[in-house]
């Protein structure tokens, strides 16, 4: 009996105890999270002497550095390192520490330090239009107002790369509205090859939509000089959009589209290249492009350039050399004739440049080098 029941009294035993320590814990819970808020107290309360030992530290080194420049990075630095706003305060002058705090705000995501810098200051502006377009976060712009806030909408919209036409509603300021809208639907219409959403971009006017539409590859001076060939020509937002895609998608039907003078340049680029894969061009033919027209819309000293161009194109498109001999100036006279033997990679046309046997020789050259070139690059791609 004894034996039988020795291991019952063992288990009994056993759950009394573990029942026993389980109401132990229960107690002592509280004491043990007591001693938790102690301990994670004692770390933070750490982090902050070992960061205010480093200010202190980092401070008496930055001020020793004697020259300007070098002393403010260092107190930048360390504001940024510590998060202790109160450094850029050693920056001079006070426009340098105001964006030490833009600087430190962007770092920490932080917009409300932006506040420390004064709605009256620019880089107020700064601050909370590039935090807001880092964080995609609109309601950060109502911070601001008129121009500022536009902008800062403007960039968020940049940010995502105009994909989400919503964004443009956003912004007060109907030039950057515009600006953004014209850059999705363009956009759209070369990402999905669909020439429709041309029409959804401006019609009239719109030189500020399209500069921000080159903008997206081209940026200063060379901006300039590639957005005044479409001003010369008076394109619209929506005339380049079909201009664009009438070359993408190799459609010159689309040149009908692109205004008077554009249209000209249009249908030459388009017959050049159908031309160049041996094909009959269109519906139309090479004396349609009057080359007068388009170039007499261009400034008296670019008149001359424009002439040459488009004879080139007319030369290219109908492998006619006789269009490059309308050509008055020697050294662009040859370049066509080259144009024309490295598109269809035949120095024989090389031989139409007569009376200079060196620009003869270098012709056949260029065109052997140049067609080796494009070899080469489609055996990479």
């Amino acid at each position: 009996m004894s034996k039988i029941g020795e291991p019952k009294g063992i288990l009994s035993a056993s759950k009394h105890d573990t029942k026993r320590g389980l109401q132990m814990s229960e107690g002592e819970r509280k004491l043990v999270i007591a001693l938790i808020a102690v301990a994670l107290l004692a770390i933070a309360l750490t982090i902050v002497a070992v960061t205010a030992a480093k200010s202190s530290t980092g401070l008496s080194s930055c001020k020793a550095i004697i020259l300007a420049t070098p002393r403010n990075s260092c107190f930048a630095a360390l504001a940024n390192s510590t998060g202790n706003y109160s450094v850029c305060s050693f920056v001079q002058p006070q426009q340098g520490s105001y964006r030490c705090i833009s600087s430190l705000a962007q770092s920490r995501k932080n917009v409300s330090l932006c506040y420390l810098i004064g709605k009256n200051n620019g880089e107020y502006g700064s601050c909370v239009t590039a935090i807001a377009s880092s964080e995609g976060r609109i309601g950060y712009c109502l911070m601001l107002t008129g121009e500022n806030e536009s902008a800062c909408a403007y960039d968020i919209a940049s940010a995502g790369m105009f994909r989400n036409v919503s964004e443009c509603n956003d912004i007060a300021n109907l030039s950057k509205r515009s600006a953004c809208s014209g850059i999705y639907y363009n956009n759209l219409a070369v990402s999905t090859r669909n020439a429709s959403y041309c029409s959804m971009l401006q019609s009239s006017g719109g030189a500020s939509t399209l500069s921000a539409i080159l903008a997206q590859n081209t940026t200063g001076s060379s901006l300039s000089s590639e957005l005044l060939p479409y001003l010369y020509f008076n394109a619209t937002p929506s005339n380049f959009c079909y201009y664009e895609l009438a070359n993408l998608l190799g459609t010159p039907n689309l040149c009908a589209y692109t205004g008077t003078a554009l249209s000209q340049l249009c249908y030459a680029e388009n017959l050049s290249s159908s031309a160049a894969a041996g094909g009959s061009g269109a519906n139309y033919s090479i004396a349609e492009i009057n080359v007068s027209s388009v170039c007499s819309s261009v400034p008296a000293y670019a008149q001359e350039l424009c002439t040459y161009s488009f004879l080139t194109e007319k030369a290219v498109a109908g492998r006619n050399v006789s269009s490059c001999y309308a050509i008055n100036d020697t050294g662009y006279q040859y370049s066509c004739i080259l144009s024309i033997a490295t598109k269809y990679d035949n120095l024989s046309y090389c031989n139409y440049i007569t009376g200079n046997s060196t620009a003869q020789l270098a012709c056949k050259e260029s065109a052997t080098i140049l067609a080796s070139n494009a070899v080469s690059g489609n055996a990479i791609g």
